[in-house]
């Protein structure tokens, strides 16, 4: 029964060796930086951790070379580097880089492809280098100076460029067109109707009051007839009325003593 729970327990005690403290490796140590066209090939380890790490029984291979085998102690956010003779690493149509640690029961720690249509950095040129940026993240910069054994440049974020905003132009006041005065409209002219000029009568009749005894008429037509044509005005076409007016009181002055005279005869 002893022995039963000895098992049960070393059991235990390897898987959570297993879970949690190859868990704890696994992805702390990472390739930081690598240059596969030079003399000699390099790549480099950074550590993530405050710790150091040993790394005893660890391995770094490429595609088709065999896994060299690596040895001592990377030290908490430190570096470590593995350089290999030219031909290493593929420089012309890319590689992989695997980080393995036989221990652990998957063996990978770390991998980075490089100048493939899968990966994610291209291939460094000669005397070149590719690493993160910064050092541990997954953002990978290509064409680096080296910085092996050193910090990776930080990008620089760009400074946005302000935009300009343009002032507002200043809004010319309408000017006031001027109001045409409107035109007078001209009065119509009166034309003054001329009066009708009054027509003279040419004759005048006398209306008997009563009958006159032929002495009295031979008496009046004496009178009458005593009369010269010259006595008469002659009226014309061309005499207006104001001109005929004294005419006319003369002709009715004349007549009125003719007949006053056959009455003061025939009072008698």
């Amino acid at each position: 029964m002893l022995s039963y729970q000895k098992v049960i327990c070393s059991f235990l005690f390897a898987l959570i060796w297993i879970l949690f403290l190859s868990g704890k490796v696994f992805g702390q140590v990472v390739i930081n930086e690598f240059s596969s066209n030079s003399d000699p090939e390099w790549v480099e380890l950074y550590n993530t951790l405050d710790s150091p790490i040993d790394l005893t029984g660890w391995f770094i291979k490429d595609e088709v070379q065999n896994p060299k085998v690596l040895s001592g102690t990377i030290t908490g956010h430190g570096y470590f580097v593995f350089e290999n003779r030219e031909g290493w690493l593929n420089n012309s149509g890319g590689d992989t880089i695997t980080l393995l640690d036989n221990s652990l029961p998957s063996g990978q720690i770390n991998q980075i492809i490089y100048g493939k249509s899968n990966s994610i950095v291209g291939t460094p040129a000669f005397d070149k280098s590719a690493g993160r940026s910064p050092d541990g993240s997954s953002n990978w910069v290509n064409q680096l100076d080296w910085t092996k054994l050193s910090a990776n440049p930080i990008p620089q974020t760009p400074t946005p460029t302000p935009t300009d905003i343009p002032e507002p132009e200043d809004t010319p006041t309408p000017t006031a067109t001027p109001t045409s005065a409107p035109t007078p409209i001209p009065k119509p002219t009166v034309t003054p109707t001329p009066k009708n000029t009054p027509t003279p009568s040419t004759s005048l009749r006398a209306s008997p009051t009563r009958a006159i005894k032929a002495e009295e008429s031979e008496i009046v037509l004496a009178a009458v007839t005593s009369l010269t044509p010259t006595d008469l005005p002659v009226i014309t076409e061309k005499n207006s009325y104001n001109n005929l007016f004294p005419f006319l009181a003369i002709g009715t002055g004349t007549l009125l003593l003719a007949v006053s005279a056959v009455f003061g005869i025939l009072k008698k």
